[in-house]
């Protein structure tokens, strides 16, 4: 039987057991959005067209290393082409 919380079932984590998660790693960030509505923008042509909420998301992404200095961007080519646009 599944455990409870505060008297309600919860899922399990998704968190490695045995990971250290404040250690050094690459790690992954996914957005989820209420009813997965497609609110950040649209592809058209292939290319990320941002809506007024994505540019909002887009300018909170970049300023992140601004507030926490750990945290190191990679500039991979597939974030860059998806995400940003």
């Amino acid at each position: 039987m599944k455990t409870k919380f505060k008297g309600r079932y919860r899922i399990e984590s998704a968190r490695l057991k045995d990971w250290n998660y404040g250690s050094i790693g690459f790690y992954f960030l996914t957005l989820c959005v209420k009813n997965r509505e497609y609110v950040f923008g649209d592809i058209t042509d292939g290319k990320m067209v941002l809506s007024e909420l994505g540019n909002i998301a887009k300018q909170c992404w970049e300023q992140i290393p601004d507030h926490f200095l750990f945290v190191i961007w990679m500039n991979l080519l597939l974030c860059r082409t998806i995400c940003m646009g």
